[in-house]
């Protein structure tokens, strides 16, 4: 029997929209080295004072070898100037990220049963989903604006190693806060975030120490 040539032929157009996306359209125009120091120095300040940033999130995860897209919302704790976080994903198993910056912590709901994983300390994307100065010192950067009051940050690791190609971030121009995030991975893996909502919690030490294991 012969192939359908129309399924031949979607399939690479396909992959080359899913390989070539972008945060990046036609209403960012580039700034200029000066421009694009502020602006970084002034996302660096805001950043810096923060202690503790929590965010509700859309997550969006394109797998290449399955060929599809997956959508969950999740939310998001960090403590800033750390390696700390815990992320939460509202999915079927329930996934739950924790890291104390020396071990990661990866539980899951498998057949109905609460399953943990534990890893030494690596850098990966979940590392990068907030502006850090020290985080973001192992890229290369370009800076964009639109007249919708919204800065593009886009990351190039200086490094083959990293797991990302290109990591994007779009903020307010107002106040800098986070909108939306995305990784494009070197296997063409695509993590898109939407971020919903920004807060910054007050909790006590003890409740630091539970909540990322310490």
């Amino acid at each position: 029997m012969g192939r359908n040539k129309t399924n031949i032929l979607l399939i690479p157009i396909a992959f080359l929209l899913l390989s070539s996306f972008t945060l990046l359209d036609d209403r960012f125009k580039e700034t200029k080295k000066d421009d694009s120091t502020i602006i970084l120095n002034s996302i660096y300040n805001v950043y810096n004072k923060i202690d503790l940033v929590k965010i509700d999130f859309k997550e969006r995860v394109y797998i290449p070898f399955l060929e599809k897209w997956s959508e969950f919302t999740g939310t998001g704790i960090y403590k800033m100037a750390t390696y700390y976080f815990n992320i939460n994903i509202e999915n079927k198993t329930r996934d739950l990220y924790i890291s104390n910056g020396k071990l990661l912590f990866v539980e899951s709901t498998i057949e109905g049963k609460r399953e943990t994983q534990t890893f030494p300390f690596k850098e990966d994307s979940l590392f990068y989903l907030i502006p850090s100065k020290k985080k973001w010192e192992f890229f290369d950067k370009k800076i964009y604006k639109n007249s919708d009051r919204e800065i593009l940050i886009v990351l190039i690791p200086k490094e083959k190693e990293f797991e990302f190609k290109r990591v994007e971030f779009i903020l307010n121009s107002k106040n800098l806060k986070l909108k939306e995030v995305s990784f494009i991975g070197r296997d063409d893996r695509i993590l898109y975030f939407k971020i919903k909502n920004v807060t910054y919690p007050k909790i006590t030490e003890k409740e630091i120490k539970k909540l990322f294991r310490l």
